[in-house]
């Protein structure tokens, strides 16, 4: 009886530590479970302001970029504004000396040639045929200096549309 007794005490003492054992380890586990929450929650919020401290670093490298390109971009287009305005007052300026020297040189050469004209003309006809040669030569004159500026004109309007393009281009 003494050993039925001291196996039930035996007994009694393993179930007791089994319980005991159970109930650490049930609470070592939700003692576990509730650290790797809290855990996580602490990570969570950790990533979650390390991703808003990023996000604000990235949107002000980005801002930072976009302005620097931006301003980059206006240089280089008023540079590019600059010298192409630069080049096409080099060239209206040689081609209005040219179309200058160019009339003056034709009207000189007109001149001349009717100057000729008029002389032999003059000697072979009468007081009146001069006069209506003049006034002839008078009017072919003003016809050529009239057909002269308006190509001078025509030309000047050509260049600057061609200008005016190349300036809406460049925008």
């Amino acid at each position: 009886q003494k050993l039925a007794f001291a196996e039930s005490k035996a007994q009694e003492t393993i179930e007791s530590l089994t319980d005991k054992y159970s109930r650490q380890v049930i609470d070592l586990e939700r003692n576990c479970q509730h650290e790797i929450q809290e855990n996580n929650r602490s990570w969570q919020v950790k990533y979650h302001e390390m991703f808003q401290e990023l996000e604000v670093i990235n949107q002000q490298k980005n801002q930072d970029i976009s302005k620097y390109l931006q301003e980059k971009y206006q240089q280089e287009i008023t540079k590019l504004e600059n010298e192409h305005e630069q080049s096409l007052a080099e060239i209206m300026k040689y081609l209005e000396e040219n179309y200058q020297n160019q009339l003056q040189k034709k009207i000189k050469e007109s001149e001349e040639i009717h100057q000729e004209s008029m002389l032999e003309s003059m000697k072979s006809i009468n007081h009146k045929h001069q006069n209506q040669l003049q006034q002839k030569i008078k009017e072919l004159k003003q016809n050529y200096e009239t057909q002269l500026q308006r190509t001078i004109k025509s030309l000047k309007a050509k260049h600057r549309r061609q200008i005016k393009e190349l300036t809406n281009l460049e925008q």
